[in-house]
């Protein structure tokens, strides 16, 4: 009796789901991509097909980092010049990368974004944030603080720059236990640009379109 009791508990645990998939549930979840589409991505691709979580789960990982308010249009001809610049290269990244899924920044998300950018905006030495970078950090931002999540980690990715040194620095603080392991989205599903249905990620999300691996 105690052993098939045992067996019943093991049966109805929740599984735990991998953390390089819900890496690619948030990437998705910022790109536009609906619940039922990433459920579908995953069971068609071979390296998460037989580890794909249930709806609900891809439903539950994804509401954390999509604001619940999306709150109104950022519009250039409202907007400070001063900040313009930064949100309409992120503006421009973010359509591209997501291939018209959101085509639009909220006045939330753009504030953020100019910044995010003012903030890491380089020198002579240093590479400025990507826009595509500045743009999904702006987002967590606004969905983690809707959600009342603490935001220590999207400092710390900030605070680090793994796009100037191709993420040694960042990599290593992650690897000596000195960072939050959901740094910021997850470090197998954030650090990979977005994955489009039967393409693998390929290469980390600082890397600019144009540049060579």
């Amino acid at each position: 009796m105690t052993q098939w009791k045992d067996d019943m508990t093991r049966r109805q645990r929740p599984r735990r789901t991998d953390p390089d998939i819900v890496g690619v549930i948030e990437r998705l979840a910022l790109e536009g991509w609906n619940a039922a589409q990433t459920l579908r991505h995953l069971e068609a691709s071979v390296d998460y097909a037989d580890r794909a979580p249930s709806l609900r789960t891809v439903q539950d990982i994804a509401r954390r980092v999509t604001p619940r308010n999306q709150g109104e249009r950022w519009a250039f001809d409202t907007s400070d010049p001063d900040d313009a610049g930064p949100v309409l290269d992120a503006l421009a990244a973010v359509i591209e990368r997501t291939g018209g899924l959101v085509p639009r920044l909220t006045t939330e998300e753009a504030a953020w974004v100019a910044r995010i950018a003012a903030a890491r905006r380089g020198s002579s030495e240093d590479r400025p944030i990507p826009p595509i970078t500045a743009w999904e950090c702006a987002r967590l931002y606004v969905a983690r603080r809707q959600f009342g999540q603490p935001t220590d980690s999207l400092d710390a990715f900030l605070a680090f720059a793994p796009w100037r040194d191709g993420g040694a620095r960042y990599a290593a603080a992650f690897a000596s236990g000195y960072l939050h392991p959901l740094a910021p989205v997850t470090l197998a599903g954030y650090h990979q640009v977005p994955i489009r249905v039967g393409e693998p990620p390929s290469r980390p999300m600082w890397i600019d379109q144009g540049e060579q691996s």
